[in-house]
């Protein structure tokens, strides 16, 4: 029996999701800009101890695709920053953060649904433990490419997965 056959034997699927909405302006992202204020926050509370991660989805709520949007790298902590980081500000990894740090996932490009851009990332097969006494993940959004966005879109990443 695998290492996903284990956990999911074990456990259950579970989709944890976090929004945030775009500030009331179309200022250029540049790349390596965050998106959104603060760190993103996903709360296992009630759900598991772990999350055995299998997929990540982008879904922005916009009815086009903006010229230049392409991939996002998604950074992952089991703790909040040491610093939270404004809507386009230069992503960063500090001293304070290197034993909060989990991973970063480079996320699949989203494409034009019609009335949303939605990407899924799979493949990922990784154990996200969460910081002992605490039900969170936190996370940075970061562009790998340079474009205008919408003002106030809507934006919610979902961490997907088995929960142990």
């Amino acid at each position: 029996m695998g290492l996903l056959e284990h956990y999911a034997d074990k456990s259950r699927g579970i989709k944890i999701t976090s929004t945030k909405t775009r500030p009331n302006n179309a200022t250029p992202y540049t790349i390596g800009d965050v998106v959104g204020t603060d760190d993103w926050v996903f709360d296992f509370a009630g759900c598991a101890n772990a999350l055995y991660l299998i997929a990540v989805a982008l879904r922005i709520d916009v009815s086009s695709l903006p010229s230049g949007l392409s991939t996002f790298k998604l950074h992952l902590y089991n703790d909040v920053t040491a610093v939270q980081l404004a809507d386009n500000a230069p992503q960063t990894f500090l001293t304070a953060d290197k034993d909060k740090y989990l991973m970063t996932i480079n996320l699949d490009a989203p494409t034009d649904k019609g009335d949303f851009l939605f990407s899924r990332t799979t493949g990922i097969f990784d154990q996200l433990t969460l910081k002992k006494g605490s039900s969170k993940i936190y996370a940075r959004l970061e562009t790998d490419g340079a474009f205008t966005p919408t003002a106030l879109a809507v934006k919610t990443l979902s961490l997907i997965g088995v929960g142990i």
